[in-house]
């Protein structure tokens, strides 16, 4: 962003050759960026085809200078079903994920939170409530295979979290088959079935063999 530029400017000296030309594309941009351009694109001339690769591939290979992140954290609409979708079914067919029925999305659409950059769902979790229990089930968190080196998995944890306690829920629960260490790293502890909320404990698959995992908020 233009702000982290500037500041970025400030370490570098006019005195080395090799950092004049980098600030001025980069004072350039900036100032481009201050008068409304929405992004700009700096490209090196010294790789064969890197303005077609910063044009047609997703993650580019240049350096993309924003007004605002490419990336944000909002909740689903009815018009990301596709998108999360894309997401979902590869985890379904391996059985990591319960399917999930385009029909059953929509129903449930609005207990879901997502990562969205550049107009891809590249993450996404829910909120399953269970008032007359105080309690909610944290599910289906996913994220896409390229960009899970950002830790987008707690952002959305934190995000649901924020959500329960608003709500007043005591606890957050989650089912994995998979993911049991990176619960217990983020303060969740194993339970018993018993311990499900009720409506909960009667859909529970015992062929899956899930591990239950509960926060205490």
């Amino acid at each position: 962003m233009p702000d982290d530029i500037e500041e970025m400017l400030k370490t570098m000296s006019e005195d080395d050759h090799t950092s004049v030309g980098k600030m001025a594309f980069l004072k350039a941009s900036v100032e481009a960026c201050r008068r409304g351009v929405p992004r700009c694109h700096l490209v090196s001339y010294l790789d064969d085809g890197a303005l077609l690769q910063e044009l047609f591939s997703r993650e580019g290979i240049g350096t993309q200078i924003v007004t605002q992140s490419a990336e944000r954290l909002r909740r689903a609409t009815i018009g990301d079903i596709g998108g999360i979708l894309n997401l979902i079914r590869p985890l379904e067919e391996q059985g990591i994920l319960v399917r999930r029925s385009r029909e059953q999305l929509e129903m449930e659409i609005e207990q879901f939170m997502l990562v969205e950059r550049d107009n891809l769902v590249i993450g996404c979790a829910a909120l399953y409530p269970f008032e007359e229990d105080n309690a909610g089930e944290f599910a289906c968190l996913v994220v896409h295979p390229d960009y899970r080196d950002a830790d987008r998995g707690s952002i959305l944890l934190n995000n649901i979290i924020g959500q329960a306690r608003v709500r007043g829920y005591s606890r957050l629960f989650a089912l994995t088959t998979r993911s049991i260490h990176w619960f217990l790293e983020h303060g969740f502890n194993i339970v018993d079935v018993e311990e499900l909320p009720n409506k909960k404990k009667q859909l529970y698959n015992y062929q899956r063999r899930s591990k239950i995992l509960a926060l205490d908020l």
